[in-house]
């Protein structure tokens, strides 16, 4: 079974092609860890610290695709306005157990390439990080920066990831990601057109995402569940990616 908690579209065949090795690297994605543990490239344990690393691969580029242009500001929204009961939760050092975000204690690595790198933060669901909280970060802004339009840059942040509940044992996580380039042009990173975003600016059916996985010898899944367990994703809403995008250029 497959759970889909979002506010707009499921996951489409579109977004496994983008992902396969030797097609996803043209887009904006996570880059896959360099240490050695027992998860995957892009699979993090869950109740763990990630480290994250976001690669911006190009700038943006003209109507005609004649030209491109180089990238200004970045927005990544986070899914944290998504309700995860029954997917997921975290746990006080006590044991009592409370609400989960798809991330918690967001913080951007310093980076002197941008002049303002900003964390908006809101309310979202009660979760227990050092004690109770119900505010946290629900995007990432980096402004004011300049990456040539044939140059890559990798942004980075650090953050809390929840404990998979019931049957769960993967949560794919999604991160759209807009690029704000030079004469107005514009990159989104997301599965579909929200707002006043131009259509041809979407890469339709792609974001860019993380794989929370669950460690089954710390936390077995009940005896009722499938074997394999269940898979889940988190998208974040439309409104919430409306309210992300910059209201003007800098």
């Amino acid at each position: 079974m497959f759970y889909k908690v979002k506010g707009t579209i499921g996951i489409s065949i579109l977004s496994g092609m983008l992902a396969l090795p030797g097609v996803c690297f043209v887009h904006a994605s996570f880059v896959p860890k360099d240490n050695l543990d027992s998860f995957s490239a892009r699979d993090y344990e869950e109740g763990k610290t990630a480290y994250l690393k976001i690669n911006i691969p190009h700038g943006c580029s003209s109507s005609d695709g004649s030209r491109t242009f180089s990238t200004r500001n970045v927005v990544m929204t986070m899914p944290n306005g998504v309700d995860l009961s029954g997917l997921a939760y975290t746990q006080s050092h006590g044991g009592e157990i409370y609400n989960a975000n798809a991330v918690m204690g967001v913080k951007p690595a310093a980076d002197g390439s941008w002049r303002k790198i900003k964390n908006p933060k809101g309310p979202v669901a009660d979760y227990y990080s050092h004690g109770l909280r119900s505010e946290g970060v629900r995007s990432l802004q980096w402004l004011r920066g300049n990456i040539p339009a044939d140059f890559y840059k990798v942004l980075e942040f650090r953050a809390g990831l929840p404990i998979l509940d019931a049957c769960i044992s993967q949560l794919d996580i999604y991160f759209p990601t807009v690029q704000y380039c030079d004469q107005r042009t514009m990159k989104a990173w997301m599965r579909a057109p929200v707002g006043n975003l131009p259509a041809d600016v979407v890469s339709t059916g792609y974001a860019p995402k993380i794989t929370v996985v669950r460690n089954e010898e710390k936390n077995p899944l009940p005896a009722e569940c499938p074997p394999e367990g269940e898979a889940a994703e988190v998208y974040p809403s439309e409104a919430d990616i409306e309210a992300s995008l910059l209201r003007r250029y800098y």
